[in-house]
């Protein structure tokens, strides 16, 4: 069993049509991590940072819509052949987790969307937290040299 300490939740802010109409794919832009019991928080803009921030020690990650943001880590993990292990229903291709292997340390992602089947706005309003006041625009191109503002990091 993992302690509450190595319980994380995370969300990557991607790219949108705009850069794969003009660079031809879609790409991560800013990811946060944030320690659910210290409430100590990471951020940055490139995925190989945020899979080396995994490697500190065995941890779970929990992302609101693993079906979504885990394509961006298992597409990372594939192209550097990061042994993976899946859980996704065959038929409805519903990611349940999956784990990295990233050295001696085994990393799992969950989907807490299959606990909490609201959207992340609506969580937040179920457990009386204040939720983003405001979107990043996902129809904007957006360079990969793009430094985030702190009011979109926070």
């Amino acid at each position: 069993r993992l302690l509450k300490s190595n319980i994380y939740c995370a969300d990557f802010e991607t790219t949108g049509y705009q850069n794969l109409k003009t660079d031809g794919e879609v790409r991560v832009w800013l990811w946060s991590l944030i320690n659910v019991e210290t409430k100590q928080a990471w951020n940055g803009r490139v995925s190989a940072i945020f899979t080396d921030r995994q490697k500190s020690k065995v941890q779970s990650n929990y992302f609101h819509n693993l079906a979504f943001d885990g394509h961006f880590i298992l597409d990372y993990a594939l192209r550097n052949n990061i042994p993976i292990s899946c859980l996704i229903d065959g038929k409805s291709k519903i990611f349940y987790k999956f784990d990295l292997t990233l050295g001696c340390d085994k990393v799992e992602f969950r989907d807490s969307l299959k606990k909490f089947p609201t959207s992340l706005q609506g969580l937040s309003v179920q457990l009386g937290i204040q939720g983003k006041n405001e979107k990043p625009d996902f129809n904007r191109y957006i360079p990969a040299t793009y430094q985030p503002t702190l009011s979109e990091i926070q």
